[in-house]
């Protein structure tokens, strides 16, 4: 039998169709019909259209790919729940530490402003931190709640080492968070912030971007903690960037507040 070019190409082509499918049987079957004139034509149609129908209605495929989509929306949801939760607890933990830093350097100064412009940065904080678990509480139900309170459990288990670790001077703050924060049930709050006097401030020549500048600083460390404590949600890894964080704030209060101005003030 003579096959010409025109047979050939269709031949090809119906392969193509089926080779995905590992039909060989169906694939003969064709062929065959092929080399039959018209009625071959039909089969091939008949069968193709078949084979692609049973594809693409096959429900045990169909019900694989929404698992695995599912499955993938509720991994994203669940990183979202530790990134605000755990993110969260750290810039609180940050900035209780960066007023440790600021008491310190001025210890001999309790009314400094600049340790009221420190204590008004965790009180905004404390304010932030509680309309996100409010949106949080709000947003999550069922399975996705569950994780949200557990996480919420384990930033108490940390929260409550810094304040053994920090005492009584910081409990206040601590004791709001744990209340107004990582409580199952919240309401929003809001902190009003203490005043701060003008006369003082200028008479200080405070820098206003002095902690937006530590916030900043805290590049020079986001490598090492990447690499290292970023995806740790562990008491080490926080206590870890938060002394990171006092330390960039000293350097800071050195270089806008250095000791000698602050001893020819005393004097």
């Amino acid at each position: 039998m003579q096959i010409n070019q025109a047979l050939i190409v269709k031949m090809n082509s119906k392969l193509e169709q089926f080779i995905n499918f590992n039909e060989q049987k169906q694939c003969t079957l064709i062929l065959n019909n092929i080399f039959n004139g018209v009625e071959g034509k039909k089969a091939v149609d008949s069968e193709s259209s078949q084979i692609v129908q049973q594809t693409s209605t096959n429900p045990t495929e169909k019900n694989i790919v929404y698992q695995i989509e599912n499955k993938t929306e509720y991994q994203s949801e669940l990183q979202q729940i530790e990134y605000y939760v755990y993110e969260d607890l750290q810039n609180f933990v940050n900035l209780l530490y960066s007023l440790k830093a600021v008491k310190e350097h001025f210890k001999e100064y309790p009314s400094h402003p600049m340790i009221v412009l420190s204590r008004n940065k965790v009180i905004l904080q404390l304010n932030l931190s509680n309309a996100i678990h409010y949106d949080l509480i709000s947003q999550y139900k069922d399975n996705l709640k569950k994780v949200l309170l557990k996480e919420k459990e384990h930033a108490k288990n940390i929260i409550n080492q810094f304040k053994l670790i920090l005492g009584d001077e910081y409990q206040q703050h601590i004791d709001y968070f744990l209340s107004n924060v990582l409580n199952e049930k919240i309401s929003m709050k809001n902190l009003n912030l203490e005043k701060v006097e003008e006369s003082n401030c200028r008479s200080e020549n405070l820098n206003i971007h002095l902690f937006d500048q530590a916030l900043e600083s805290q590049k020079i460390f986001s490598h090492w903690i990447k690499s290292k404590t970023y995806h740790s949600n562990t008491f080490d890894s926080f206590i870890f960037k938060a002394i990171c964080y006092k330390q960039t704030t000293e350097i800071k209060l050195l270089s806008n507040f250095p000791a000698s101005s602050l001893n020819e003030k005393r004097k």
